[in-house]
């Protein structure tokens, strides 16, 4: 008799949980899967979630960022080309986040061009010929900010406008110097699997869907403040 009321009682907690599964929206389905995955490990993320990927540590410490660059809670890491229209809206839909909580996240941008000869545009010569991270992300804020398409002209004339030693910002321009730091960004990016823009790493975890990133950068930061 005390057998077949522990086989009742486990029946009932079954069916108790699969109602309460099924009462899950997908949204919070989701939700859950990638707290799962962001906080158990890499074998979990990958089985649980098939959004969300553990990967090896990216190198960032050469390129442009915004934030806590000591120890952040959230690190971002984003592979970007600037004429990529989805990249302009994950853009806009996750910097106000950076922005509002910078002491606690650290966003790092690589370049990665889609094609190859974007290589040679004017957007990445003058952004990775910028001399300071505080014009750079001046410029990186425009590019994805104008509703109006940025022509070489609207680039030069904001150039020239710069309190900036104009004579290293040309000559780098003209030599390609620029050249090895975006074939660099685009090695590291294919060798964590990058293959389209954009995508975003967010503490080692490349996150297939961006329109996700905004929510689990706020489940980190409410984890954090909850510890």
């Amino acid at each position: 008799m005390k057998k077949l009321e522990e086989t009742n009682i486990y029946s009932v907690l079954v069916v108790v949980l699969l109602l309460l599964q099924i009462a899950l929206t997908s949204v919070q389905i989701i939700k859950l899967n990638q707290y799962v995955a962001l906080t158990l490990g890499p074998t979990k993320a990958s089985l649980e979630n098939q959004d969300i990927e553990f990967v090896e540590a990216i190198p960032i410490s050469d390129d442009p960022y915004i934030g806590n660059n000591n120890d952040p809670v959230v690190t971002i890491v984003g592979f970007l080309d600037f004429s990529c229209q989805h990249c302009k809206s994950a853009y806009q839909a996750i910097m106000p986040l950076v922005y509002e909580h910078r002491d606690s996240i650290q966003f790092v941008l690589k370049d990665f061009p889609v094609k190859t000869p974007d290589i040679e545009t004017s957007l990445l010569k003058i952004t990775n010929c910028l001399p300071s991270q505080y014009i750079y992300w001046e410029f990186v804020d425009y590019i994805f900010s104008s509703d109006a398409p940025i022509t070489d002209l609207n680039l030069i004339s904001r150039v020239e406008n710069l309190n900036i030693d104009h004579s290293m910002f040309n000559e780098c321009v003209s030599n390609g110097n620029y050249i090895t730091e975006v074939e660099q960004d685009i090695s590291e990016g294919k060798k964590v699997g990058v293959i389209g823009t954009p995508t975003f790493y967010v503490n080692g975890y490349r996150i297939n869907n961006w329109n996700s990133v905004p929510s689990i950068i706020n489940m980190l930061l409410e984890i954090n403040q909850s510890n």
